[in-house]
C-alpha cells in the first residue's frame, strides 16, 4: 500500500511439485482481492511455473489495474477487501504442463505500481488423472453400483447435452436435470441416496442421440 518502488516484485513461491506425468489436467484456482489507489496506478499480480527448479519461468496469468481490481471504486486508504469482494480465479496449465515434466515451481508475483494492496487465498494445485474408460467412450457413468452418490462425466466436454433422466425399473422418473439453455458441464453430480435400493436406468439424451 505505501511501497513507492514502482516495478519491484514480491514473489510467493511454492516447493516443488510432483507432476504425474499420466496426468490429464494440471490447473491452480485461488480466491484475490484488490483494488486500485487510482485510475492511473496499478499493481500486476502475475502467476509464472518453472520446470527446471526456478532457472527459467513460463507466464500463464498475468491481470493488473481495472483488470485486477474486485473493488469497483479506487480507495486511497488502505484497502481490507469485504466479504463480497473476493473472486476466484482458475488457470489451467494442462497443455504446458502435462506428459512433459514431472516437477514443477509455481511462482506468484506482484510487480508494485504503487497501488493498493493485492490479497490471495485459497491456493490449490492440482492434477487430475480420468479413468481410462471415460477417454475411451467418451462418458462414464460411476460409481456403478453406488450408495447414492455418482458422478456422470464427459471427455473433453458434453457437447450436445441436452438432458438427464434416471428411471426406477418400474419406470418411475427420480431424477432429472436440463442443459436446454445452458451448457453441461464436464461432471454432473447426482444423489439418489433419498431412493431405495435397487436398479436404476440413466438416460444421457444429446441433440443427435439418446445413450441408457
Amino acid at each position: 500500500y505505501n511501497y513507492q518502488l514502482f516495478g519491484k516484485r514480491t514473489m510467493l513461491v511454492t516447493p516443488q511439485l510432483t507432476i504425474p506425468l499420466a496426468a490429464d489436467s494440471v490447473k491452480i484456482t485461488f480466491w484475490r482481492a484488490a483494488a486500485q489507489y487510482s485510475s492511473v496506478n496499478s499493481d500486476t499480480l502475475e502467476i509464472l511455473f518453472s520446470p527446471d527448479c526456478g532457472q527459467t519461468y513460463t507466464s500463464v496469468y498475468k491481470k493488473g489495474g481495472a483488470d485486477l481490481k474486485t473493488r469497483p471504486n479506487a480507495i486511497v486508504a488502505e484497502y481490507v477487501p469485504a466479504a463480497n469482494e473476493w473472486v476466484a480465479d482458475t488457470v489451467d496449465i494442462s497443455s504446458l504442463v502435462k506428459g512433459r515434466y514431472d516437477n514443477i515451481i509455481v511462482q506468484f508475483r506482484n510487480t508494485n505500481g504503487y497501488g493498493n494492496n493485492v490479497y490471495i487465498d485459497d491456493i490449490d494445485i492440482y492434477t487430475r488423472t480420468l479413468p481410462s474408460r471415460l477417454k475411451e467412450q467418451g462418458y462414464l457413468v460411476a460409481p456403478n453400483p453406488t450408495t447414492g452418490l455418482l458422478t456422470i462425466q464427459h471427455y473433453p466436454s458434453a457437447p450436445g447435452l441436452r438432458g438427464v433422466a434416471i428411471y426406477s425399473s418400474t419406470g418411475q422418473l427420480v431424477w432429472k436435470k436440463s442443459y436446454t439453455a445452458s451448457v453441461a458441464p464436464g461432471d454432473i453430480p447426482v444423489n439418489l441416496s433419498y431412493v431405495a435400493s435397487g436398479i436404476y436406468i440413466v438416460q444421457l439424451v444429446y441433440a443427435d442421440k439418446i445413450i441408457t
